[in-house]
């Protein structure tokens, strides 16, 4: 079987896509061929992560989990980051090839035998299938076909985004709204959109005249494309694909893809895809065959919610252990299907031993963190963004509730019980192990024991957008409207100093301004001794001390890190850095 060291070579010589071609001898070899042709962009740009890339994709096929623990042990020693989670497009699926950049605002993308194109505003950059190499070039001139915005409910006003030129303008109905467009050579026109309550609409219409009208519910759509001849059209919806005959709007393949433009090639057999940051090219007769990734981790609000001690992670309504990926279970979670409002920012939160959502309809909801099994529920507790605000303790076992309307309470989480009130209650924040709270009441900002009961009175401040505390507890810190920032030591009260804060808008504890601490007056935004940043379809994990070595990791979005750093997870992705830092 083939070594690790020998698929390095190869790519660092240049020679293997022929490696690839060879590898086709047994069921196993195979396998092999496809994990690595579908990464074989990224593989060749950086071969020292070989094994991380395969490993990612190859190791939840069992046919190669041999060869790559093979592989493992030959990499013995040198730096990874090792994939714990199902890959959402797995090598027994209709995925073909991925290659990853910066293609954030892609107007359209191309697919022939030999290259994948993507065109950005007056740019384009061509994608070498056989090897990975790209180049870049200046695009051709329009027409860009765009909807007219500006317009009303079932009006399609088609127009050239250069020129402003208009194509169509036609009243269709009084209950579609259109957001995206395509246009066959013979001058076909399917405009997408949604109607309702943001169900997925696309209509054909030929001059002047609709053909066929397609309706889907709950699927929104936001990108149009069609092939020349206007045989199939591709409706993107929410990163799902719906392949539509072009000539009677039914539904020809349907799948998921994570991309919202793309486009057929010219023989009709293989599908390109472009998102943010990854171009895809897919079988189009296998799109929904195979669907991977871990179940539950579409559905729900969390994105990537760590236990404070690190031993459970949250994505979506999935509930895994943090440290070895196990799904320890699918929670019933509330859904994002609300077409306004919705719950309170930060209604749900993992603790080490509970797991607590509250929501607008159901209440609050409890489940044990380490079987997953519900263990509480009220539904009179029902809290909504557009009336309440909510902060629920780290350890979920208590949080503080302020009413938009009148003062605010700390209620114990399980059954209800009020701790302490307080008058009206701008802003609050936990310590991160649960043992006290500060609190902007009635203007004054204060630092209240878990039981409600005031530690200290550190002053008025006028204001208040936000509060934090440091990664330790130890110090706190208060924002507000203007551009100074005042930050107190937690033990004592006594103040340690102030900072500047220079953006547009009132200051908040966005994780990009809590770096931008990190150091002031002992404040520490992170236990970890890692930066990190999202580019290009990697994200980049470096150390704090230079010396030691960077992690990229292919990722379609930002991972969140667990406190001790050493795990990362996104919806899509969970990893561990090893050798441990």
């Amino acid at each position: 079987m083939t070594s690790l060291r020998e698929v390095e070579a190869a790519a660092r010589e240049g020679t293997l896509g022929d490696m690839v071609d060879a590898l086709r001898s047994d069921p196993l070899s195979r396998w092999l061929a496809k994990a690595l042709r579908v990464d074989l962009a990224a593989i060749v740009a950086d071969p020292a992560r070989t094994l991380q890339t395969v490993w990612a994709r190859g190791y939840f096929t069992p046919a190669l989990r041999g060869t790559l623990d093979r592989w493992r042990e030959e990499h013995a020693g040198r730096p990874w980051a090792r994939a714990l989670r199902p890959p959402a497009f797995p090598l027994s699926g209709p995925l073909e090839e991925e290659y990853r950049g910066d293609f954030s605002g892609a107007d359209a993308v191309s697919l022939t035998d030999e290259t994948v194109t993507v065109v950005r505003g007056d740019s384009v950059t061509v994608v070498d299938r056989a090897t990975g190499a790209r180049r870049p070039s200046t695009a051709a001139a329009g027409p860009f076909w765009t909807v007219d915005f500006r317009t009303g409910f079932g009006q399609c006003r088609v127009v050239d985004l250069n020129s402003d030129a208009v194509l169509l303008d036609l009243q269709v109905n009084d209950e579609d709204r259109y957001e995206a467009v395509a246009v066959a050579e013979g001058g076909a026109v399917f405009a997408g959109g949604w109607c309702y309550d943001y169900d997925g609409v696309v209509v054909r219409i030929d001059d002047g005249a609709v053909r066929w009208r397609w309706e889907k519910a709950g699927a929104h759509v936001a990108g149009l494309s069609c092939t020349p001849d206007g045989a199939r059209v591709l409706a993107f919806s929410r990163g799902r694909l719906f392949v539509l005959d072009g000539a009677t709007g039914t539904v020809v393949h349907s799948g998921h893809v994570g991309a919202g433009v793309g486009a057929v090639d010219p023989a009709g057999t293989r599908l390109v895809t472009v998102g943010d940051s990854v171009a895809r090219v897919w079988t189009l007769d296998r799109l929904g065959d195979a669907e991977g990734g871990l179940p539950g981790t579409g559905s729900g609000f969390a994105y990537a919610m760590w236990s404070p001690d690190g031993s459970r992670l949250l994505t979506g309504s999935a509930l895994c252990e943090g440290t070895g990926g196990r799904l320890v279970a699918v929670l019933l979670m509330d859904g994002t299907g609300y077409l306004e409002g919705g719950p309170p920012p930060d209604a749900r939160v993992v603790g080490d031993t509970e797991v607590v959502e509250f929501t607008p309809l159901r209440g609050m909801t409890m489940w044990d963190a380490v079987s997953g099994a519900p263990v509480a529920a009220d539904p009179d507790r029902r809290y909504s963004l557009h009336r309440d605000r909510l902060w629920i303790a780290p350890d979920a076992r208590s949080y503080l509730h302020a009413d938009r309307d009148g003062g605010a309470r700390l209620l114990r989480t399980r059954d209800g019980a009020e701790l302490a009130a307080f008058g009206r209650m701008a802003e609050a924040a936990w310590s991160p192990d649960s043992s006290r709270f500060a609190a902007a009441s009635d203007g004054v900002v204060r630092v209240h024991g878990a039981d409600g009961a005031v530690e200290h009175d550190l002053g008025t401040v006028d204001d208040v957008t936000g509060l934090v505390f440091s990664c330790d507890g130890t110090v706190l810190v208060a924002g507000g409207k203007g551009t100074g920032l005042r930050l107190w030591d937690t033990g004592s009260g006594a103040p340690l100093g102030t900072a500047t804060h220079t953006g547009r808008y009132p200051w908040r504890p966005s994780p990009d301004r809590l770096a931008l601490l990190h150091g002031q007056h002992g404040f520490r935004a992170r236990r970890h001794p890692f930066h990190a940043r999202h580019e290009a379809g990697f994200m980049v994990i470096e150390p704090d001390d230079p010396a030691l070595p960077v992690y990229r990791v292919a990722c379609d979005e930002p991972l969140v890190p667990d406190p001790t750093g050493t795990r990362w997870a996104s919806p899509t992705a969970h990893v561990a850095l090893e050798p441990s830092p």
